[in-house]
């Protein structure tokens, strides 16, 4: 039996554990919440997101007035400035689609079932690109074909072509750089040449970020330019970066000059040096 003295200390000890216990429980922070803390600052290149993290919001800074620089090298310079680093802005987002398609990948090639997330995010991808296979497996392999960057000099010559410089009409009133055209009544802006019986605008964009995503989706998923996406996939199975030039050839349908705008588009990224303007995911991938 214990002592007066040892009673005491026995309870001492109780409540010291107590209050020890009282306070690990009664810190406002739910279990859940510390994993979820955990889990947020792991590094990005240890874990890739399947869906990613992809801020669609993002636009672009105004586009200058183009008409008021003098035409010639200094249009074209502030042209090529301005539209660069949103060329490449809208690759890192395809970059982070394509990262997580392979994630993905590694996933169903070891067995593991994708979780709900990756699963629906999947499905959202093959519609928004237009592929037609059943299996997980089929679509990510037809999607890695798809989603993927297009040649910041090869964007650069179209929207140069497309959009005189960014002195159009189109350009300056709807933020469209690449002539883009739509289907839909008031979706953008009536050609003052338009036949009677046409129905088509050109597209009209809320900024030039916009004009971008619509113009490498459209190359990504239309079944016109596969023949541009097998080049690509090409360039990428020799372990080389896609160049512009290059990928020009699969663009004879974009236009009623056919192969001449090709020829058209390879001379305007060689005379301007446009190859130098790649950004790292090109030049490294």
């Amino acid at each position: 039996m214990l002592s007066q003295k040892g009673r005491q200390c026995l309870w001492a000890a109780i409540m010291v554990g107590y209050v020890i216990a009282l306070s690990a429980c009664d810190n406002g922070v739910e279990e859940s919440e510390v994993q979820e803390s955990q889990e947020a600052t792991t590094p990005e290149s240890e874990q890739v997101a399947i869906p990613p993290r992809i801020d669609e919001g993002g636009g672009a800074q105004s586009m200058p007035a183009f008409l008021d620089i003098p035409a010639g090298p200094e249009r074209k310079e502030a042209f090529f400035d301005y539209l660069a680093p949103v060329v490449r802005d809208i690759n890192t987002e395809v970059e982070k689609r394509r990262e997580a398609l392979f994630a993905l990948e590694e996933q169903l090639e070891a067995g593991e079932a994708p979780g709900q997330e990756a699963e629906e995010w999947l499905l959202r991808m093959t519609e928004r690109y237009r592929v037609d296979a059943g299996e997980p497996a089929q679509q990510v392999q037809a999607l890695k074909r798809r989603i993927d960057i297009i040649p910041v000099s090869l964007a650069l010559a179209q929207g140069a072509l497309e959009s005189a410089w960014g002195t159009s009409r189109f350009a300056r009133q709807g933020r469209n750089i690449f002539g883009k055209w739509c289907f839909t009544e008031g979706c953008g802006i009536v050609p003052a040449q338009r036949r009677a019986d046409a129905t088509h605008e050109v597209a009209s964009y809320d900024n030039v970020a916009d004009a971008v995503r619509d113009y490498m989706h459209h190359l990504n998923s239309h079944p016109v330019y596969e023949p541009l996406r097998e080049r690509r996939a090409q360039a990428r199975a020799k372990g080389r970066s896609p160049e512009g030039a290059d990928l020009a050839a699969g663009l004879e349908k974009y236009s009623a000059k056919g192969e001449g705008y090709i020829m058209l588009i390879r001379r305007v990224i060689s005379a301007n040096d446009l190859g130098q303007r790649e950004g790292p995911e090109e030049q490294d991938a």
